[in-house]
Formats: structure tokens, sequence, C-alpha cells
């Protein structure tokens, strides 16, 4: 087989497709879920500057707050507070371990807040996106 492809094209393209399957505005596939949270905060403080993906970590950035239930700061394998943290991002956790309502969410949202992050540790179930050509093979849960 003679034939290349330019991982850039190749990520696009994947993620494209993904969230065509998904009906969701976008995706990009990411080697685990530590680096798609960290990945995630990172986009949400760069946005579309190219100079601050480059200097993320040695450049105080004003509205760097991501607030997060307090149940949800868990360890999966890795904290979800380091995974914010290697974002650029300052974790605020709202609520108590066992509940957060909608009052003690908003109260830790400041002008300083980037986004709200909410972790949902489940098995997905893929028998939808394996009916629909995804390959995911039928009923696996990832």
């Amino acid at each position: 087989m003679n034939q290349y492809f330019e991982m850039k094209d190749l990520v696009n393209k994947t993620g494209e497709y993904i969230a065509k399957l998904l009906e969701v505005e976008g995706a990009t596939v990411v080697s685990c879920a530590s680096a798609g949270l960290a990945q995630s905060v990172a986009a949400v403080l760069v946005q579309d500057s190219d100079w601050l993906l480059e200097n993320l970590h040695v450049t105080p950035i004003e509205n760097n707050e991501i607030v997060l239930p307090k149940g949800h700061n868990v360890n999966f394998g890795a904290p979800v507070g380091t995974m914010v943290a290697l974002g650029g991002g300052k974790l605020v956790e709202a609520g108590y371990a066992n509940e957060c309502s909608a009052a003690q969410l908003a109260a830790a949202i400041t002008p300083r807040t980037a986004a709200i992050l909410y972790i949902k540790i489940s098995p997905l179930r893929t028998e939808k996106y394996a009916q629909r050509g995804a390959g995911c093979g039928g009923g696996a849960h990832a």
C-alpha cells in the first residue's frame, strides 16, 4: 500500500465523523479520559488564541475557574482536579460530596468562571452507535 495521510487531517476528519454519529456540534479523539479533560479545559481557556495555546502555563489567565460539583471531584485513575490544572484551570468546588443544588452551583459562579464541569462515571452503552455502523461491536460497553 502506497498511501499516506497527515495526522492533523485524520484527527479532524475522525472528529467530524464521530460528532455526526453522536449528533453533537464537535468531537475530538483523545488517548484517554485524562487527556480529554485536560484538553477540554485548555480549549475553553485558550479559545482561538494561538499565542495563549503556546503560553498557557506561563501566562496568568483571569477567567480560569472551572466550577465542579464537589461530589464529581473523583479519582478515576487520575484526579479530576489534576486534569483541570494541567489544562490551565483552577478548580472551584460547589456544594457537598452528596449534593449540589442549583443555588450552590450558582453561588460558585463568579466573573472568573470559565466553565462548569460535570463528570458522569458510568459505562457508555454503545448499542445505539453500533447500529449506526460505528463499529463498536454489538452492545459492548466502552
